[in-house]
């Protein structure tokens, strides 16, 4: 698969399929592009710049090549795309030698071959009106300078949500719309959280309903809990497949909560593996973002139960445990 390099020492990182981005609100981006795996290139013109993204990037599980300037950038690309191993998303700092970002993104726009990338625009000399001028550049994503890692991931995690490419109708991606994204999520979630507390507080007697969840992002692993926490559930966590397969047989869940893009071992083999071990069949929920056609098909095949979209939300979580979990079930190792 590929995935994407530097260039002026700026970044070319490939993008793995379900490598947890960091998010403050509900969801996990598992990046499942059919046929190829997807890329990101990382673009800066200041080589310490590129250091820090590159770490970065590969901490989020990229991998990171460099080049020296844009027009490195394009063959880069165009060489990608010509070994049907296509980058699929470009970083690309606004301040560089022979060729700025502006002018990037338009020789990117006009090949056909790269139709598929999405970029984003990191700058430190921003001005009113730039974001819809850089739009119209082919731009998906505008980031101000400096940028913290949060910030960076959420918005790559944004723009890969969508179809692959640009499109004039999509609104550009800035800082300001990811905070009004992070806001709004916080605040439904915490409302939907309390609207469960105040509907169950004459039920707090009745005992725990143990589940696991399966997930590999630590954000998600808690906004997971807490939803379940105020449902009436014990949740244990684990962080990849092979933890959720070993832990499916230490201890009897009501429910399995897998995330389908995990580490080492994904949701749907974790599925398979622990159907094929026998026993009580525990119901298993699978856990995906941008889910695609057939998606829910693959799911079911591989011996799930259910399916629930990404971000998650505590009305979803409380229809597939009353659908599912048995009425009591006890919260001690099998």
């Amino acid at each position: 698969g590929h995935v994407a390099r530097d260039i002026y020492e700026t970044g070319c990182c490939r993008w793995n399929p379900g490598i947890p981005l960091i998010d403050d609100a509900v969801s996990l981006l598992p990046l499942l592009d059919r046929g190829v795996e997807p890329g990101s290139l990382d673009y800066t013109g200041l080589r310490i710049n590129v250091q820090v993204m590159r770490e970065w990037m590969r901490g989020w599980g990229l991998r990171v090549d460099t080049a020296e300037n844009g027009e490195e950038a394009l063959v880069v690309l165009r060489s990608a795309a010509a070994a049907g191993d296509p980058v699929r998303l470009a970083v690309v700092d606004y301040l560089m030698p022979n060729m700025d970002g502006e002018t990037l993104a338009r020789e990117i726009r006009a090949d056909h071959s790269l139709d598929g990338i999405s970029l984003v625009l990191a700058t430190s000399s921003a001005s009113r009106g730039d974001a819809e001028r850089f739009h119209q550049a082919g731009y998906n994503a505008y980031l101000t300078k400096p940028l913290r890692p949060e910030t960076l991931a959420v918005a790559l995690e944004t723009v890969m949500a969508r179809d692959a490419g640009w499109r004039e109708s999509d609104v550009i991606v800035t800082r300001h719309s990811l905070n009004e994204r992070s806001a709004t999520a916080k605040q439904e979630a915490q409302t939907a959280a309390d609207d469960q507390v105040r509907s169950r507080a004459a039920d707090t007697a009745q005992p725990l309903t143990r589940v696991l969840v399966a997930e590999d992002n630590p954000v998600n692993q808690l906004v997971a809990t807490k939803m379940l926490e105020r449902l009436g559930c014990r949740v244990d966590i684990a962080n990849d497949g092979n933890e959720a397969v070993f832990m499916s047989l230490q201890f009897s869940y009501a429910v399995i909560f897998m995330d389908v893009q995990m580490p080492n071992l994904d949701g749907l083999e974790a599925t398979r593996q622990i159907r094929r071990r026998g026993g009580a069949r525990v119901p298993v929920v699978a856990m995906t973002a941008n889910a695609m056609q057939g998606d829910r098909e693959r799911c079911l095949e591989a011996g799930m139960d259910d399916y629930v979209s990404k971000p998650i939300t505590p009305d979803a979580l409380r229809l597939a445990l009353k659908r599912l979990a048995a009425p009591s079930l006890p919260a001690t190792p099998a």
